[in-house]
């Protein structure tokens, strides 16, 4: 009986006890989640301190590029093959496909340049090719003229050696009835002097 009464004493104090143990339990364990917010919190601010700005850098090394290559290709578009002071660095994508639009663009600009030259050349044959035609027209023209007047120039002869050889023929007539003429005549002459002789030898 001592003992249960003992016990029964005893029981408050260990029910205090419990409730002591209990309270630091509790306690501890709000300390414990205190302290595990407080580590979560400054585990979180550490990532967004160092991730995030890490990643905005990221981003950038990435999208800074694309939106040179994009404005790069716009201008190359337009016609624009101005060379581009960029200095290009590294050996990523990004790089690799900068370099590649500066090489595009002066093998562009090389291109344009010789048809450039082609084309002044082209103009200046085509301007002497024309000067040589108008040269050559004037020529003709003038070659045309000169046959003109060389063919009424043998018109003219052609009528004067018609003029002649009529002038000839009259001439000939003339000439033939001259000598008949002078035929007769002497006929005659002949006959007065053999008439005279008669004449006389009576």
């Amino acid at each position: 009986k001592k003992a249960i009464h003992g016990i029964e004493d005893n029981l408050p104090k260990l029910a205090a006890q419990l409730a002591q143990e209990e309270d630091a339990v509790a306690a501890m364990q709000a300390d414990i989640t205190h302290q595990a917010y407080v580590l979560l919190g400054i585990a979180l601010a550490m990532a967004v301190l160092v991730v995030v700005p890490l990643t905005l850098a990221n981003m950038n090394s990435i999208c800074s590029p694309i939106n040179l290559a994009c404005e790069w290709s716009e201008r190359i578009a337009a016609g624009d093959l101005s060379p581009q002071d960029v200095n290009v660095q590294g050996q990523d994508e990004s790089a690799r496909m900068l370099r590649s639009l500066a090489k595009m663009q002066a093998s562009l600009h090389g291109i344009v340049g010789q048809v450039r030259l082609a084309t002044d050349s082209i103009t200046t044959a085509s301007s002497e090719i024309a000067a040589g035609n108008q040269d050559l027209s004037e020529r003709t023209e003038q070659t045309a003229s000169n046959l003109q007047k060389t063919a009424a120039s043998i018109e003219q002869i052609a009528g004067t050696v018609k003029n002649s050889a009529e002038s000839a023929r009259q001439a000939n007539q003339m000439a033939t009835s001259a000598a008949e003429v002078a035929s007769r005549g002497g006929s005659v002459v002949a006959q007065v002097a053999s008439t005279m002789e008669d004449i006389n030898a009576s």
